[in-house]
């Protein structure tokens, strides 16, 4: 139970700081890492970014209702309802990342590093429904982890790009790193807590 509460209040943490952290995307036309874009005067990429940016925060917005086990007992349907929000989501801010990831600042290996992040998040989450439509219950909860735990590369990604506000180290360098270190930390934590819950269909 605590460890579930846990969980909970984590993602739902995460989510309500994103949205606090992206709001500057939408106030202005041209903020934060955007004036550092090769397309920052292109329409469609504007558009791409956003959707990628709306879609992935309603991605995270839904992710805490899957590990309510109130919500998958007593109300599987609204858990269901839930999980096609987030599936779909994960589809447009997946594929809108996968364009936006072929430039990005930093040359040839942040693109690399964001392009495979969106690439295993559209997979993971396409195997996750794959399990569930064959009855295959743990195996749908260890992709939905995995998937989770790539959505959720956003928060370590940001707070990433806010060390080089606190210490002498140049901003583009750790935009290269973090393009990588954001979703192999979390899917490293994601393999943790997988292999730690053998009963995954308990939690």
């Amino acid at each position: 139970m605590k460890l579930r509460a846990f969980h909970t209040l984590f993602f739902w943490s995460g989510a309500i700081t994103m949205v606090v952290m992206s709001m500057h995307y939408f106030q202005n036309h041209i903020s934060g890492i955007l004036k550092g874009k090769i397309l920052v005067d292109q329409l469609w990429y504007h558009i791409v970014f956003r959707i990628h940016i709306v879609f992935g925060m309603i991605a995270m917005f839904a992710a805490p209702t899957q590990f309510s086990q109130t919500l998958r007992q007593r109300y599987m349907l609204w858990h269901k309802r839930f999980g096609y929000i987030y599936v779909v989501s994960v589809l447009l801010s997946g594929v809108s990342g996968f364009v936006i990831a072929q430039f990005a600042m930093g040359g040839i290996m942040s693109r690399i590093g964001f392009t495979i992040l969106s690439v295993i998040w559209l997979v993971s989450t396409y195997k996750a429904i794959s399990s569930i439509i064959k009855k295959n219950i743990v195996g749908h909860q260890k992709w939905m982890i995995r998937s989770f735990a790539l959505t959720f590369s956003a928060i370590p990604l940001r707070l990433m790009l806010l060390i080089p506000l606190f210490f002498n180290v140049e901003f583009i360098e750790i935009y290269k790193l973090a393009s990588w270190l954001c979703w192999i930390i979390n899917l490293t934590i994601a393999e943790v807590i997988i292999s730690q819950n053998k009963g995954l269909q308990t939690i």
